[in-house]
């Protein structure tokens, strides 16, 4: 099992470096027929009851973490495959526990205090499955939408994984979180490989790396359902969707999770969309000009925070214009690397005041024509920016450092 994950990491290590990856007039017709929620932009109609511990039982087996007592899962514990799984995953994540998670969570509660403060909505775009880091820098979200263009996945099915060769799905679900747990990113060769199900058929999206890391960070999970937008950027149970071809479906389909974090009893809600966020389309999925349900969606949202890492530079070009002008009028606060936006955007516009971190020493080789003159004067000693340390790594220049991170907060919250 030992030279099984010694070759998946070198796979991993070998895929090339990059990231998962206009307003238009709100409608207003609601149907008569849904229940009106209190979440923003919510219409779900009501579903039948699951024991709330369901998916937290679910959640710890797949994590590779022994389950409660009265799991079901349990019976599965003692399977060689499970077992080498769980002892590796505990390694891995000891080594991150033990020596970056408590130094980026000491900096959160300094530099993001009042980020934190009121809790609100996080906008976590070209996100991937990577929930570790918006708990990580921003865990009073009460609710935390994620997009990418990695697919949503499927519920996993436990019993399923541990009947059916489950060293597979283990094996694949391992590689597919080695490079975000060494280097702070995931790839989007390695995950159009893995999350698309063509390394084991039931790790079709997402799905199973968000609930790891939910589990793995000590949240517990009360609910989960798939969800859609309707035209009006509503979110609605994506049992409402009504396809006359679904082959022909291009709805925005996302997966809801409802969690709490340890001793907190606060009910926090997790979406993830599978989205094409250019604007234009891209791979046969519509871009954001041509997405009226998703422009409302966003439109819609009341944005505390907006975080952006490891984004492969997409927002620098001009078919991701609708995205980044967007960001910059919904967000109070942006905290970013230079993957991001460009920080001429905000330098150049005295709406925000700016705050730099670590070293800028520009992109990695295979970004390396998106290097920012403006970003690089902030940081030279003359400047006369304030640049802060940095005391972690982070993003594709993820070595202790290297790393740069900028935090833009609208100057009319401190008036």
């Amino acid at each position: 099992m030992r030279k099984t994950f010694t070759l998946l990491s070198l796979v991993v290590w070998m895929c090339s470096l990059a990231s998962c990856g206009s307003s238009t007039k709100k409608g207003n017709t609601e149907d008569t027929t849904t229940i009106i929620t209190s979440v923003e932009n919510e219409r779900t109609p009501q579903k039948p009851k699951t024991d709330p511990r369901v998916y937290n039982d679910l959640a710890r087996y797949i994590a590779g973490l022994k389950g409660k007592p009265g799991s079901k899962y349990a019976q599965y514990e003692k399977d060689k495959a499970w077992d080498n799984y769980a002892k590796y995953t505990t390694a891995l994540w000891k080594k991150v526990t033990d020596e970056k998670l408590p130094v980026m969570i000491d900096w959160q509660k300094q530099e993001l205090r009042k980020a934190n403060k009121n809790g609100g909505t996080l906008l976590y775009p070209f996100s991937g499955a990577d929930f570790l880091h918006a708990w990580v820098f921003f865990p009073k979200a009460e609710k935390t939408v994620m997009m990418g263009l990695e697919p949503i996945g499927s519920l996993p099915q436990g019993e399923q994984i541990a009947k059916e060769k489950p060293q597979n799905y283990f094996n694949n679900l391992a590689a597919s979180l080695s490079s975000v747990l060494n280097f702070s990113f995931f790839k989007t060769k390695e995950m159009a490989y893995v999350f698309s199900g063509k390394a084991d058929k039931r790790l079709d999206g997402t799905l199973p790396t968000i609930l790891f890391f939910m589990a793995r960070t000590h949240h517990k999970i009360l609910d989960y359902e798939k969800v859609a937008l309707s035209k009006n950027g509503h979110i609605i149970s994506a049992s409402e969707v009504k396809a006359s071809n679904p082959d022909q479906d291009t709805t925005v389909y996302g997966n809801k999770l409802v969690y709490q974090a340890k001793d907190d009893n606060t009910k926090r809600t997790l979406y993830y969309f599978s989205a094409n966020l250019a604007d234009k389309d891209y791979d046969g999925m519509p871009g954001l000009s041509q997405r009226e349900d998703l422009m409302n969606f966003l439109n819609g949202l009341s944005i505390n925070a907006t975080f952006l890492k490891s984004a492969s530079y997409l927002m620098y070009k001009p078919y991701f214009s609708i995205i980044r002008r967007t960001i910059l009028r919904k967000t109070s606060y942006l905290l970013q690397d230079d993957s991001g936006i460009p920080a001429k955007y905000m330098i150049e516009d005295n709406k925000w005041a700016l705050t730099f971190y670590g070293k800028y020493i520009g992109p990695i080789a295979l970004f390396a024509n998106y290097t920012q003159p403006e970003l690089k004067s902030a940081y030279e000693p003359l400047s006369g920016e304030k640049v802060r340390p940095l005391p972690f790594g982070i993003g594709y220049q993820y070595k202790k450092g290297t790393s740069n991170l900028m935090l833009a907060r609208e100057k009319s919250l401190f008036e």
